[in-house]
C-alpha cells in the first residue's frame, strides 16, 4: 500500500518462489532466502546504489553509508518450504543436484517491489527511480 500523502510504502503481502535444486539443509535455505529479501527491500527502498554504465558493476565497496531495514521491517512471505516457496528439483548446476539460492533470490526481486509501487501510483515508468523513498514517491506524484 502506498500512502499518497506521505509517500510511505507498506508491503502487505509477498511471495518468493525459487527453483532451489535439491534442498540439503532447509534451515540454511530459508536463511538464504530471508537474507535475499533483506537485500531486495534495501535496494528498492533505501540504498542509492550506483553502477558503472560500461560494465554494470556496482560502484560501492560497502553499504556502511546506507541505512538498512531490519528483518523486523520485512513481513513474513506467504508460503514456506511445504507450500510452494521453494521448488525442489534436481539441479544441474551444482553437486548433488543443488542450485545456489542466495544470489538468484537477491538479484531481481527489488524490481518486483518497484513495479508494485508503480502499479499503485501510476505515472511514467521511465521516470521511476530507486530508491523509492517517500520523497521520491511524492516527487513522482507531483507533490514535492
Amino acid at each position: 500500500a502506498v500512502d499518497t500523502e506521505t509517500g510511505n510504502v507498506e508491503i502487505l503481502n509477498h511471495a518468493h518462489v525459487l527453483d532451489a535444486g535439491r534442498i540439503i539443509d532447509p534451515l540454511a535455505t530459508d536463511g538464504q532466502i530471508k537474507a535475499a529479501l533483506w537485500v531486495q527491500y534495501n535496494k528498492a527502498f533505501l540504498w542509492d546504489v550506483k553502477y558503472d554504465p560500461q560494465t554494470g558493476t556496482e560502484l560501492h565497496q560497502t553499504h556502511v553509508e546506507n541505512k538498512t531495514v531490519t528483518m523486523m521491517d520485512i513481513p513474513e512471505p506467504n508460503g514456506d518450504q511445504n507450500n510452494g516457496m521453494y521448488l525442489e528439483t534436481i539441479g544441474t548446476c551444482g553437486p548433488y543436484g543443488m542450485n545456489g539460492v542466495g544470489e538468484p533470490a537477491a538479484s531481481v526481486g527489488y524490481a518486483a517491489l518497484l513495479d508494485a509501487v508503480h502499479n499503485a501510483i501510476g505515472g511514467d515508468y521511465t521516470k521511476f527511480t530507486r530508491p523509492m523513498t517517500p520523497m521520491t514517491i511524492l516527487k513522482h506524484l507531483g507533490k514535492a
